[in-house]
Order: structure tokens, then sequence, then C-alpha cells
């Protein structure tokens, strides 16, 4: 049997935000909570790359309904979002920002 690469799944719980106007480039950071309950923090272009070699799949829980993040090409070039979303990384931006 071939081994095949598994990602390891991760809930984005929050956001760090900067003031830019484009929704696209808004978000900068996205956290959670590892399974042993510390937390991540990766910059987006990090998570980026993970979910693009295959390391890393994302969701959010919204209202117990889970939605993947998924790797979007806008004219700024790559950026998250859900499934769900259309251009705009909504639901990503509803998110509480990353506590301190």
């Amino acid at each position: 049997m071939d081994e095949q690469n598994i990602a390891t799944v991760y809930e984005i719980k929050y956001v760090i935000k900067n003031e830019r106007t484009d929704t696209r480039e808004r978000i900068t950071f996205v956290s959670g909570f590892n399974f042993d309950g510390s937390r991540w923090i990766l910059h987006v272009r990090k998570a980026i790359e993970g979910i693009e070699s295959g390391q890393w799949a994302f969701f959010i829980d919204e209202g117990g309904s889970v939605l993947k993040v998924v790797v979007a090409q806008g004219l700024g070039g790559k950026y998250l979002r859900t499934e769900a979303d259309a251009d705009v990384p909504q639901r990503l931006l509803e998110l509480p920002e990353c506590p301190a």
C-alpha cells in the first residue's frame, strides 16, 4: 500500500486583521488551539503553504456547521476563505480577534 500524507486538521477560532480595505487582504494571522490546549498562531502565508502542501487542513465551526477553509486566488494573490464564502472571506472576518 502506498503511504499517503494525511493532513492534520485544525479549527480556526481567531484571526488577526490589519486595516487594509481589500477584504481578501485583511486577515494576516489565523489562530486556534492544539489538542493539548496550547494556542497556535500562523501567518496566513504559512497556513496557505500548509494547505497546499497537504500538511494541514483548517475549518471553522459556524453554529455547529463545519466549514472547510480553502485557498482562493484573487487579484492581489492567494488568500483564505471558507468553501461557503464567495469571493470575500466573510466568515473568517467575522471570527473574533485573537486575544493577547
